[in-house]
């Protein structure tokens, strides 16, 4: 594992895996913030970890209750600060972005990034409640419908947590009693040379992965599991005035007629209008038009003419 880091690639303050030759981001402290400026550097004082930048600017990233005295990067991935009574005062795993690592639990939330190399908040996340594990997209406004993915369970005592073994084991538990695995390893629950972890990626579907490591530093990785095979299945998968589609079975987004990619390159942002009124609606060419009677994302009638 690496420790807290300022990336030049990614100028993001962060835990990431050293798994030549690439590297996973697991955990991004102030995701949402602006890109940390190149040359800057991160300081442990008595508030905790602080970001300065060259220009003299200073941001605490993590905020504690009480003076720290010591911090330690562990081998489970876990950055944990400690108080002067060596207890722990902060640490990553109770502050999730996308990704929880073996050995690590969760009763709340885990957040997709927006790409895979844009790590900050994205359009889909994973809640963990009383009734199970749910997916929806991040602006869902309450319809059934939008939950795409589901794991119910009931509960008689205890609060529900979502958890992935040392072994890969990612399972439902509450207090010391496993309700529901929902996913295993294939490697043998013994083996030192791989770490686990279960991924809420872009796409809204969350994935159980293994790094096996070699000797020589490099690592294999392995999709475990996935919650749902097909993307186009997830709600909101492509933006507004797009749909989604499967040919050859990899998911893309198009742009209905008269629509435009608002970023050609990352196409599921969805389209925008390139038409106006007196070319579009009043020009008197519906096969143009396309009405359509049920997204199946979006379960919603939608015309591309307003009135």
């Amino acid at each position: 594992m690496q420790g807290c880091y300022i990336s030049n690639l990614c100028p993001e303050v962060g835990i990431w895996l050293v798994d030549k030759p690439n590297i996973t981001i697991l955990w991004t402290a102030n995701r949402d913030d602006l890109p940390v400026p190149l040359n800057s550097t991160i300081e442990f004082t008595r508030h905790g970890l602080l970001l300065r930048t060259h220009q003299g600017d200073e941001k605490t990233i993590t905020q504690l209750s009480e003076q720290p005295a010591s911090a330690s990067m562990l081998d489970s991935g876990n950055f944990v600060i400690y108080g002067n009574e060596s207890q722990v005062i902060w640490d990553s795993f109770d502050s999730p972005t996308d990704t929880i690592l073996g050995g690590q639990s969760i009763d709340s939330q885990l957040v997709a990034s927006r790409s895979t190399s844009d790590h900050s908040s994205g359009q889909f996340y994973l809640d963990v409640d009383d009734d199970g594990l749910a997916s929806y997209p991040v602006n869902h406004t309450g319809i059934p419908e939008e939950c795409y993915w589901k794991v119910h369970i009931l509960i008689s005592h205890g609060s529900l947590v979502l958890n992935l073994s040392l072994s890969g084991a990612l399972q439902l538990t509450a207090g010391i009693e496993t309700l529901q695995i929902i996913a295993n390893s294939s490697y043998p629950a013994n083996s030192k040379t791989v770490i686990y972890r279960a991924t809420l990626d872009p796409d809204g579907i969350l994935r159980l992965y293994s790094h096996r490591f070699e000797i020589s530093g490099n690592s294999n990785v392995t999709t475990e599991w996935s919650a749902k095979l097909k993307q186009c299945k997830v709600t909101g998968f492509c933006g507004f005035n797009s749909f989604c589609s499967s040919p050859g079975g990899i998911a893309d987004c198009y742009c209905f007629p008269g629509f435009k990619y608002i970023n050609p390159g990352v196409r599921n942002l969805g389209c925008y209008k390139s038409f106006n009124e007196e070319e579009g609606c009043e020009r008197n060419e519906p096969e143009a038009f396309i009405l359509v009677l049920r997204i199946q994302c979006w379960e919603v009638i939608l015309t591309l003419c307003y009135q």
